[in-house]
């Protein structure tokens, strides 16, 4: 029994021992005992037993509790549990731990007449263990309790698995013959929903699952809205339950009946299955029960209602997918896709290289673009239609071709922005090497002892302009310090060229170099190649039909180098031949300068401060062109590799500018006149010179 501490009394006797006299206050009635039981972590149960009545009649009374004399708040519950001798066990869940519990003044009353007390001063605690929750109730009681505690008290509580209730759940499983069941399989239902499949021995009584809770270690959810369907398969029952929530990997399914089931959920692994490849293994009673479940969900599911049209396509409606580009660069991939879906059944195009893979989503991304790829060499490539019911159709594989620097042609098909996006994006990236050969010099002439100046230019398809060149160079002061290297490819008429720089020298006087270049080069290579073979302290980059303009240009330019020192890029203004501007440089944000305007329109001051550079006329200091030979870009296009070359010099403290008065001439077309690249380059020259693309945002 329960002893209150001020009962005990030491009386002094004759002898002096102590006795101890045990005590009842006046008018104080002794109350039954209290059990507290914790559910959880800061959720108890605290209990009282109440005999059963001799007729077995049990009437039913209204369970009340004060807490240190006032009425107890909220939140809690009560409920009565049959137990199996006939009594009944009366059950108060609240929200405190047993321990603190345990040091207030609970009393519970029946009808308003209290029956049992817990009080701090009792020497015995009543906190027990969950056997005095659990034992002694007959069946019913035992599915009363997990119902209460797994609905109503998950819900008031906000138990769940992380919470601790799961000690006293698995026991009155156990106590019910409880059974568990394997994930089979889980396919999306719609947008939202998901169907899960779970495998019954067919000796095994199926009862209806009236109720249904997902238990997840964050909570527990009573689901609403779930359907069943029960299929047959051989030795087995196919349990086929449709959820309208989410089922997240490591939660599972608790049906409360007779004999409780836990039907265990997705792990982290788990794939969903694509929903139209299942029906179609499944009978025809299922399939139509699923059918029913889509076609009530496709007014507001736009999933659901593509599913419906993918079950019932011809094959003339099929989405379509024609692959025009796939191309790798060294780190990368260049794509141009083109898709034929009438019936919207595709979500996404898959493109699955190495151990990866990509999802390009055909609503919202562009289908022609670049994929950075984490593999060097990523192999062979999978390219596959996602439909919206997760069906996944496999339309390419193979090996991409490499990527050389050109624009494809299958770009023009593509979106024009999206296809210059990609193009840039793949060029700065770089090609695959180009096959190159070997670099022949051949001279015309003996250079002078000291080069003040080397003019490195592309050879000329007309023989006009070598002369023209020639000549404006032979009217300069300077002209004995400078020489002339042209380059060209194999592929030139070399005999022709060949006459035409003799000629040159003997008429002029000028030392000239010619710098052959054997295989496949691109221009940005070529320059450099070419570069790399003059002798010159500077360096004056000139295009192949480009001719400088005015009386003392040379002068100008020897006399400006030679107060900048090496780490000093100027380029020059092109000019149109009617006089109009090509290229003035370009603002801090990379816009073209004076593009298009008549030259009287050039600003009065001799230099400005430029962020690009044209490699059609400009002229580089000794410290600027060892920048370009290091440069790590690989871009086709000279003035790209000048464009990383001008944000390496002003990196080191050097000057790049623009000058005004310093003019030059094209009489040719540009070197690229596909304006797709045109385009493309465009958006590679502003990233470098806004810095996005050293910043890895490319």
């Amino acid at each position: 029994m329960n002893i209150r501490v001020d009962n005990l009394h030491p009386d002094a006797t004759a002898l002096g021992a102590p006795s101890v006299t045990f005590r009842n206050p006046a008018g104080r009635r002794s109350l039954g005992r209290i059990f507290v039981v914790a559910v959880a972590d800061e959720v108890s149960a605290v209990l009282y037993d109440e005999a059963g009545p001799a007729d077995g009649k049990q009437a039913r009374k209204r369970l009340t509790a004060e807490l240190d004399g006032y009425p107890l708040e909220k939140p809690f519950l009560t409920t009565r549990l049959d137990r199996a001798d006939g009594g009944t066990r009366h059950a108060l869940l609240l929200k405190a731990g047993p321990e603190a519990i345990s040091k207030r003044n609970l009393v519970i009353s029946l009808d308003g007449q209290p029956v049992a007390e817990i009080d701090p001063n009792w020497l015995q605690s009543p906190v027990s263990d969950s056997s005095a929750l659990i034992d002694g109730l007959n069946e019913v009681g035992r599915q009363r309790l997990l119902r209460l505690i797994m609905t109503t008290g998950a819900s008031l509580f906000g138990l769940s698995i992380r919470s601790g209730y799961g000690s006293v759940t698995r026991q009155l499983m156990a106590l019910l013959s409880s059974r568990r069941h394997e994930l089979a399989s889980i396919c999306p239902l719609g947008s939202r929903g998901f169907l899960a499949t779970f495998r019954i021995p067919i000796d095994e009584p199926m009862t209806e699952l009236a109720t249904l809770l997902l238990e997840c270690s964050e909570r527990t959810v009573n689901l609403k809205g779930f359907e069943t369907h029960v299929e047959s398969a051989g030795a087995h029952r196919l349990l086929h339950i449709a959820i309208p929530s989410p089922f997240p990997a490591g939660s599972s399914l608790v049906a409360l009946a007779a004999r409780p089931m836990i039907l265990e959920g997705p792990a982290d692994e788990t794939e969903l299955q694509p929903i139209v490849p299942w029906l179609e293994r499944r009978c025809e009673r299922t399939r139509a029960w699923v059918q029913g479940l889509l076609e009530a969900r496709s007014p507001v599911d736009t999933v659901a209602a593509a599913v419906l049209r993918e079950l019932a396509a011809e094959d003339a409606y099929v989405p379509a997918l024609e692959v025009l580009q796939l191309s790798a660069t060294r780190r990368g991939l260049l794509h141009a896709l083109e898709l034929s879906d009438p019936l919207d059944l595709a979500q996404a195009i898959r493109i699955e290289c190495g151990k990866g893979h990509r999802d390009i989503r055909v609503r919202d991304d562009d289908l022609a673009g670049y994929i950075l790829w984490p593999d060097r060499d990523p192999g062979p490539c999978r390219i596959q239609i996602v439909y919206r019911s997760r069906r996944v159709q496999t339309v390419h594989e193979g090996l991409p071709e490499s990527f050389d620097g050109n624009a494809p042609a299958a770009l023009a098909r593509c979106e024009p922005k999206a296809a210059a996006r990609a193009l840039s994006m793949a060029r700065l990236d770089g090609a695959a090497p180009a096959a190159r050969g070997h670099v022949q010099v051949e001279r015309f002439g003996e250079s002078p002892d000291r080069v003040r100046l080397s003019i490195v230019a592309p050879a000329s398809a007309n023989p006009d302009l070598l002369r023209a060149r020639a000549s404006a160079l032979f009217s300069q002061r300077n002209a004995r310090q400078v020489e002339l290297v042209i380059y060209g490819t194999e592929s030139i008429n070399l005999s022709e060229l060949r006459g035409k720089l003799a000629e040159c020298h003997a008429l002029f006087g000028i030392a000239v170099r010619l710098v052959t270049l054997g295989g496949t080069w691109t221009r940005s290579d070529a320059l450099r190649a070419a570069v790399s073979k003059a002798e010159g302290e500077h360096t004056l980059l000139l295009g192949a039909d480009v001719v400088p303009e005015g009386p003392e240009w040379l002068s100008d330019w020897l006399r400006m180098f030679g107060r900048a020192g090496g780490t000093h890029i100027v380029g020059g203004t092109l000019l149109n031949p009617n006089g109009s501007i090509l290229d003035a440089g370009a603002g801090p944000d990379a816009r073209p300068r004076f593009k298009g305007l008549p030259a009287a329109h050039l600003p009065t001051a001799s230099r400005a401060a430029t962020s690009l550079v044209t490699s059609e006329c400009v002229m580089l200091g000794p410290d600027a062109k060892a920048c370009l030979l290091s440069s790590p870009s690989v871009h086709p296009n000279p003035d790209i590799l000048l464009a990383d070359t001008v944000v390496r010099v002003l990196e080191t403290g050097g000057n790049v500018r623009t000058s005004f008065r310093n003019l030059f001439v094209r009489f040719g077309p540009s070197a690229d006149s596909d304006p797709l690249s045109l385009a493309a380059d465009r958006i590679a020259a502003t990233e470098i010179a806004t810095g996005i693309a050293r910043e890895g945002k490319v």
